[in-house]
């Protein structure tokens, strides 16, 4: 059976049995994605976290580094203080004396001397270790959105501004600080991680940049040198957590005090060796 020339389709009838037929030539019509279908163009676009998260991380740490001074050294004070009143004598302010014992054994009273410096070394020993421990600390954990580093450092601060959030703790003797930056964006926002390498770039030299991948995340490990206390010179990690940008920072106390006019007094190899900076980002992990 043929049909008409220029026909596109229609009913005709069967020459052989006589039924209506129903033709239509070409296939049906594509269907349309419905409203409500996902496409790349109804993703909303990718953004960069600016700069102002590694402004603001700097700013906590060098606040962490003078905020704690003049309390930490008052505290000293004091335990020295009461250190002083429990050894005082209960007699002080009397004119009581003990009696001196006459005759006592030379070896004897070397025992008790050599006792007594002893117990005072070992007093001494103990409340050196306490205060070591209460002004230097040891590792410090810092944790953020479910994830945590361990860092060499103990004068910890935490901070929330909008729509950043900082926990930074730092290094005592190297002025060393570690950093866990937060930065939130709209729900469905995707981050741009190269976006924020490229921000980097244009306050200061990025002289490293390579894609990482730990505990489940996919990031970006770079090193950062500024000339500018605002953004200090750092290494960085950062990581797209959803709609969140998270950035693991060490900035080396040398180069902050450098660029303050300030000399640290260890070379990098013992700053690096106090700091630990490679244990701080091998460190990161999810929190229990």
């Amino acid at each position: 059976m043929s049909l008409p020339d220029g026909s596109k389709g229609g009913t005709f009838l069967c020459p052989t049995c006589r039924s209506p037929l129903t033709i239509t030539i070409g296939g049906p019509a594509p269907s349309q994605p419905s409203p409500t279908q996902t496409t790349w163009q109804s993703l909303p676009p990718p953004v960069k976290p600016s700069t102002q998260a590694t402004q603001v991380g700097g700013q906590v740490w060098r606040e962490a580094t003078e905020q704690f001074v003049d309390a930490e050294q008052r505290r000293l004070r004091q335990d020295a203080k009461r250190y002083e009143g429990r050894n005082s004598t209960s007699f002080a302010g009397s004119s009581y004396r003990p009696p001196r014992r006459q005759g006592s054994s030379s070896m004897l009273s070397g025992c008790l001397v050599a006792g007594g410096v002893i117990g005072g070394l070992a007093a001494l020993a103990g409340i050196g270790i306490v205060v070591a421990l209460m002004f230097f600390g040891g590792p410090t954990e810092l944790s953020m959105e479910g994830y945590k580093v361990v860092a060499n450092g103990s004068r910890k601060m935490e901070r929330s501004e909008g729509d950043r959030r900082t926990v930074a703790v730092e290094n005592r003797f190297t002025k060393s600080g570690f950093l866990i930056v937060v930065r939130e964006f709209p729900m469905g926002v995707m981050v741009d991680l190269n976006g924020y390498i490229e921000n980097l770039r244009g306050v200061g030299l990025v002289t490293e940049s390579s894609p990482i991948e730990k505990a489940g995340l996919n990031g970006i490990r770079y090193r950062f040198r500024s000339s500018s206390a605002s953004s200090p010179p750092h290494i960085g990690e950062i990581f797209s957590i959803g709609n969140k940008a998270l950035i693991v920072m060490y900035i080396p106390g040398d180069e902050f005090l450098r660029l303050q006019g300030r000399k640290s007094r260890y070379s990098t190899e013992q700053q690096n060796k106090v700091d630990d900076p490679e244990d701080f980002f091998a460190s990161f992990q999810k929190a229990n």
